[in-house]
Order: structure tokens, then C-alpha cells, then sequence
């Protein structure tokens, strides 16, 4: 277990400049190309104190440090059909410094952040949305993530896939929207399916929660400017799964 200590105070800071560098090119008025460099950061925190003596576990201390993402990424995006067509298509590669990771400990009775010294990620996203007709819209998009720790605090984790990062995401939706009763009022359907793919919990990929999909539903009655009746279902198939 842990001794508390009543009214102790620490005290930390972190800093980092995070630059953004984007480079546009328009090939002509429907199609924009880009690529960009840019840095993220997140501020570090605190654990329970004491927790760095206590808890047996690489990478877990009283303090969680911050987070530092450089990321590259090219994209472009471009429209087909008089506009009624949109492709976009990007990849990326970050270089991720102190990843978090979560840990329950029993012996303490402690919620922690662990931190991962550095983490690569590199992916590929692709969206298509279509106007069907002057109702119906469509849209699709894919996301993968290939994932893999480069240096861990226990040097049995490296080349493992970083957790709470999904391999890939898969999101289908459409949007019906008509004029009803006059004319005056506009009804509204709306449905979304998002698939996400394998998630492995922790550094050492001993669990992982399987593929899920999730289906959002939306049914809206709507009197422009002036008034809107919704009805909605989060997760309408009562899919199941550890979050």
C-alpha cells in the first residue's frame, strides 16, 4: 500500500513550441494537394505519490511526463460531378514521445499514466462523400494505423503495437433530407456505422478488445430557423464491448 500524506503540494511545468508548417498546391479549381509538418504537444501530470516506489511496473513513476508528436503528412483532396463527388486521400508518419499508457494497480488501489519513450505510427486515410441526389447523401471513410513501440521502459515491449491505437476504422454513413406537409418543414434521417478494428490495452499486448461496430441513428423533423424535433439512438444494435 501507500502512506498519504494530507496536504502535500508538488509542483511541475512544461513548455514546447509547436510549429505548423503547410505547403498548398492547386492544380487546378478542384483539386488542392498539401503537405505539412507539424508538432504536438500535451502537458505531463501527476500520479498518486509514491507510486514510483510501490508500483513494480516500467514506465510508471509519480509523474507522467508530456507528450511530444511529430508528425509528417501529405493529402490531397480533389472533387468530381459538378462538385457532387469529394475524394480525400492522406498519409502520415509520427514519431510520439512519452505515449500513455493506463495501469490499475491492485496492490496500491491506484489509477496511473505510464509513459512509452517513443512510439511510430503510420497510417493511410481515404473519404468519399457523394451527393446522390438532391436528398440522399453518402459517405465512406478508411483509416489504418500501423503502430510499434521503438523504445519501451521495459525493453520486452519493443516492436509491439502501441495501445489504445485501433489498426484500422471504418465509417459508413448516409443522410436522407426532404421537404414534408407544405413544404415548410424538412424531415431528416441520418445514419452512421463506425467499425473500429483490433485495440490492444496495454504495452505488453496481452489483451486486446476485437473489432466492434457501433450504429448511430438520427430522425429529425425541422422548421428552417425556427424549430427542430430529434429523435436519436446511440449504438441502435446494442453492440456489446469493454471500453
Amino acid at each position: 500500500g501507500l502512506d498519504l500524506v494530507f496536504g502535500g503540494k508538488r509542483k511541475e511545468s512544461w513548455n514546447e513550441l509547436q510549429p505548423k508548417f503547410t505547403l498548398r498546391y492547386k492544380p487546378n479549381e478542384d483539386t488542392t494537394m498539401y503537405a505539412d509538418i507539424s508538432r504536438g504537444f500535451r502537458s505531463g501530470g501527476f500520479n498518486q505519490t509514491g507510486v514510483g516506489q510501490a508500483v513494480p511496473t516500467p514506465g510508471v513513476s509519480d509523474i507522467f511526463e508530456a507528450q511530444i508528436a511529430d508528425t509528417y503528412e501529405l493529402g490531397m483532396k480533389t472533387f468530381f460531378q459538378d462538385k457532387s463527388i469529394s475524394v480525400s486521400f492522406a498519409i502520415y508518419h509520427t514519431d510520439f514521445e512519452n505515449a500513455y499508457f493506463f495501469l490499475f494497480d491492485p496492490g496500491t488501489s491506484t489509477q496511473n499514466l505510464g509513459n512509452i519513450p517513443e512510439v511510430s505510427y503510420n497510417g493511410v486515410e481515404i473519404e468519399v462523400k457523394a451527393l446522390v441526389n438532391e436528398y440522399l447523401n453518402l459517405y465512406v471513410g478508411l483509416g489504418t494505423t500501423d503502430s510499434e513501440i521503438e523504445k519501451a521502459a521495459d525493453p520486452t515491449h519493443q516492436g509491439n503495437q502501441a495501445p489504445l491505437v485501433s489498426e484500422y476504422t471504418l465509417n459508413l454513413g448516409a443522410t436522407f433530407r426532404r421537404p414534408i406537409g407544405n413544404g415548410d418543414l424538412d424531415m431528416m434521417l441520418r445514419a452512421d456505422y463506425a467499425v473500429t478494428g483490433d485495440t490492444w490495452w496495454e504495452p505488453a499486448n496481452i489483451s486486446k478488445r476485437s473489432k466492434i461496430g457501433v450504429l448511430d441513428l438520427r430522425v429529425s423533423i425541422e422548421k428552417e430557423d425556427s424549430w427542430a424535433l430529434t429523435f436519436w439512438a446511440k449504438n441502435a444494435l446494442d453492440e456489446e464491448y469493454n471500453t
